[in-house]
């Protein structure tokens, strides 16, 4: 290798740098991957059906007519809600549909993309499904970037949704804990 480095017209430099990042990719990549297998003593137990819990404010689960339908998820989901996965994410629903998240990717996430992204989001609750699609955010070409990776549209199911607690099915394996931030006075 050396010999190569010796004949290219780049310098070594820029030979060790494209091997850096090369490495950095796949051993983020691997441990994404690697931390998405379970063992099935691992596995989740059964969701609780939403339909199944008692409305917001009740204790015995009195009136349920109208409670757990969209419009009145939408109402409780509103405001700003934290969590944490592959760094610290706030997420500001809006009852106009719109939505920001602020994430604060850590490890090579932040190396790869940005300490810090804004993403620009429309959102809506559809039969129980939490609907989030990003139109936009900055910087707008690492934004760019992670939707092509990852796609621009998330459909979460919605598990269950507290005054304090937003839970949401991402996907088979993946729940997303939501807690909501107290507004400030």
């Amino acid at each position: 290798m050396l010999n190569f480095i010796r004949r290219s017209r780049r310098p070594a430099v820029h030979h060790f740098g494209m091997f850096a990042c090369g490495t950095a990719v796949i051993i983020w990549a691997w441990t994404a991957f690697n931390g998405k297998q379970q063992s099935a003593a691992d596995e989740k137990p059964t969701r609780t059906n939403l339909k199944s819990l008692p409305p917001l404010g009740t204790a015995d689960g009195s009136d349920q007519s109208a409670v757990n339908d969209d419009a009145s998820l939408r109402k409780r989901a509103l405001g700003t809600w934290e969590d944490y996965y592959h760094g610290k994410r706030t997420l500001t629903l809006r009852e106009d549909g719109t939505a920001t998240m602020i994430m604060q990717p850590e490890g090579m996430g932040a190396v790869l993309f940005a300490k810090e992204l804004v993403f620009d989001i429309e959102w809506k609750i559809q039969d129980g499904i939490l609907i989030l699609e990003t139109v936009g955010g900055k910087p707008a070409k690492k934004i760019s970037l992670v939707t092509k990776l990852y796609g621009d549209c998330a459909e979460e199911e919605i598990l269950e949704l507290t005054e304090d607690r937003f839970l949401v099915a991402h996907d088979e394996d993946t729940d997303f804990d939501w807690k909501r931030v107290p507004d400030a006075e």
